[in-house]
Formats: structure tokens, C-alpha cells, sequence
């Protein structure tokens, strides 16, 4: 018996034998020193101003990270795939979210039919603006919650994606995984992409029913958008529009409309410049006593300067300004803000110095 069931084991490990296994293991390590002005110096005294210096983690990376990826060969074209992935802070090392808060899916992948995935991973707007972000949506000084929301990962997504040609086509739905509560916590979107090589355009839409924890009440953050992009081998031009419509939740933009435009410049083979400019025009907002507000709308400018010491390792200098908000129109980005100002300052003007090497 011990004999027929090694024999029965055996044949099973040949039979599946032909099947190609790859995992990838990868990562980002990204940190840099950082000023920025008119930061409030205490909860207690809002008006009080001062500057702040301190070490800053992913500037040009959306996050220092360390991940595993992989596929299976299964035959006639079609893969199992997954992905893990998590964010840390490298001044102090600690985690950025859940320990595989980046992503965490597995999935089937084929040439005809698509990719369809489970689990943590991008919704369908941050793929279809990931071309025409003027930082790839990982850059410190670009409006990335303000652009697409707090939400660029949400979980039990699924997700499916097609490419037909030049033109790409993408879906997903997060499921709230409450009882009795399907729409609280929940949402979907969808993505339309054209590329040739030269001139890609993208449409991305977003609606996601954000829990406020109250019965089965939730506030909807509903976001359209078109991003393009023109190419040569020097140089890149990036552009866009996103329209967002919130339910009334205190720090947020009720009803807004945003626009990008930047390039980027390779100055030479080892040097990139990048300028970029971005403007909300907030319609309306809710203040933190739930008051509808209409503040002046946030602008801001910023410049990378990077310069490539191999293929994986980067020093770079980035400057940001933002005017009628914090950075990246914090003040209006709620509990999601990571910058802040005084109540008496209405700027705010940010410089990193730093370093990013990938493995």
C-alpha cells in the first residue's frame, strides 16, 4: 500500500511536471530630507507658524516597498498569477499599512480571454491616470488623493482587464463583505485606454460608498476623468481633467473639477527634468462643523530634477508650492491629509533631497 500510494504521488508530480513556475522577489527602497514652511506648531495655538525638516519616505516612489510576484504556465496560453506586496517606512522601518497593504491578489491571465484577479490591488481610475501622472501617481509633491482619492488600493476587488490592439478596457468591484450592508463600504469603476505609441488617451471613472460606521449610511465619492499623454524619445507631454462629486463629509470637497499639465525632458541620458501644474477648482466644500464653504481654489507647481547613477539607483531633488492650501491640496483631503498649515498661512512650499534604488 505504502508502494502504490509513493507510485500514485509520484505520477501526479510528472503529470503537473511540465508546468513553468516563476517567482520574482522586488522592492524599492526610497527616503529623502525634507523642508517644508508654515506648519502649525501646535492643536492649541493654530495661528502659531514654524518650519519643519525632517526625513521623508518614497518621494519618488508612492512608498518604499518589498514585494513577491509570480506565474504558472498552465498550458494553451493560459496563468495562474499573484502578487504581494508592502509598504515600510525606511527612516524608522515601520509598515506603511497592512502588512501586504499594497496589494494582495491571485489571478488567471490569457492572451484571448483577459486577466481576471481576487483580492487587494488598484481600482480602474489608478490605471487608467498612471500614464499621464507626471510622476507615475507616486511623486510627493503631486495632488495623488486630491486626483484619484484615498482609495487608489481597495479591498476584496475583483478585477478584470482586457487588451484588444491598442485599446485596453478594465473593471472592478470591491465588495464591502458587511451583512445585510452590500452597498456600505463598497465600490466599482471601470477604465478605457487608447495607446499607439505616441498618443495615448484614457477615460477612468470611480465611485466608491465610503463607511462612515453609522447603521448602513455611507457617503458616495464619485470621480470622472480623462488623462493624455503625447510621446517622443525626449520628451513627454501630460495632461488632464477629473470631475468629483462627494456626499457632504466634514474636510472635503463636496463638488470640484481638476486639471494637470506637465512634461517631462530628458536632458540627457542620465538627467530627467520634470515641471508640472496642477488646479482644483473646488465648486463647494464641508467644513469640519459640516458648513458648506466655497474657499478659494488650490493651485500648486512642482519641479523633479532627477539624475540616474545606474538603472537602479536615483538622487533626485524635488520643489513643490502650493498655493490656498496645503501640498498637495491637503486641506481638503481629510483624514487622508499628510500635510498641514497654520490657520493664518495659506501656502506652503516643500524641498526634498533624496535617494531611490530598486532591486
Amino acid at each position: 500500500m505504502r508502494q502504490m500510494f509513493a507510485g500514485l504521488v509520484a505520477g501526479t508530480f510528472a503529470a503537473c511536471g511540465h508546468a513553468e513556475s516563476r517567482v520574482t522577489l522586488y522592492g524599492i527602497l526610497d527616503t529623502a530630507i525634507e523642508f517644508t514652511n508654515h506648519w502649525p506648531i501646535s492643536p492649541g495655538q493654530p495661528a502659531s507658524t514654524g518650519n519643519r525638516w525632517s526625513m521623508a519616505d518614497g518621494a519618488r516612489s508612492g512608498g518604499s516597498r518589498w514585494g513577491l510576484a509570480g506565474n504558472e504556465d498552465l498550458g494553451g496560453g493560459l496563468k495562474a498569477e499573484f502578487q504581494v506586496e508592502s509598504g515600510f517606512l525606511v527612516p524608522n522601518g515601520a509598515l506603511m499599512q497592512e502588512f501586504f497593504g499594497r496589494s494582495a491578489w491571485v489571478g488567471l491571465t490569457s492572451p484571448k480571454a483577459g486577466t481576471l484577479r481576487f483580492g487587494r490591488q488598484y481600482t480602474s481610475l489608478v490605471d487608467a491616470l498612471y500614464p499621464s501622472s507626471p510622476t507615475d501617481l507616486a511623486g510627493t509633491y503631486e495632488p495623488v488623493v486630491a486626483e484619484v482619492g484615498s482609495n487608489l488600493w481597495e479591498s476584496n476587488v475583483v478585477k478584470y482587464k482586457n487588451a484588444f490592439g491598442p485599446v485596453t478596457l478594465i473593471g472592478h468591484y470591491s465588495f464591502s463583505n458587511l451583512a445585510g450592508q452590500f452597498s456600505n463600504g463598497s465600490g466599482y469603476g471601470g477604465a478605457a485606454s487608447y495607446d499607439n505609441g505616441t498618443v495615448s488617451v484614457s477615460l477612468g471613472y470611480d465611485n466608491l460608498h465610503r463607511a462612515l460606521g453609522v447603521g448602513s449610511s455611507y457617503a458616495r465619492f464619485e470621480k470622472a476623468a480623462i488623462g493624455v499623454t503625447y510621446s517622443t524619445a525626449a520628451l513627454k507631454l501630460m495632461g488632464g481633467y477629473r470631475y468629483g462629486k462627494n456626499d457632504s463629509l466634514a474636510g472635503y470637497a463636496a463638488r470640484d473639477d481638476y486639471f494637470w499639465a506637465a512634461a517631462r525632458y530628458l536632458l540627457a541620458v542620465d538627467k530627467i527634468l520634470t515641471i508640472a501644474y496642477y488646479y482644483d477648482r473646488i465648486r463647494t466644500a464641508t467644513g469640519f462643523n459640516g458648513e458648506v464653504t466655497r474657499p478659494a481654489s488650490p493651485q500648486q507647481i512642482m519641479a523633479i530634477g532627477d539624475y540616474l547613477l545606474s538603472k537602479r539607483t536615483d538622487l533626485y531633488l524635488v520643489v513643490g508650492f502650493s498655493r490656498h492650501s496645503a501640498l498637495n491640496f491637503d486641506s481638503y483631503n481629510g483624514t487622508s491629509a499628510a500635510y498641514k498649515t497654520s490657520s493664518t498661512d495659506s501656502n506652503q512650499t516643500g524641498v526634498q533631497i533624496g535617494v531611490k534604488h530598486s532591486f
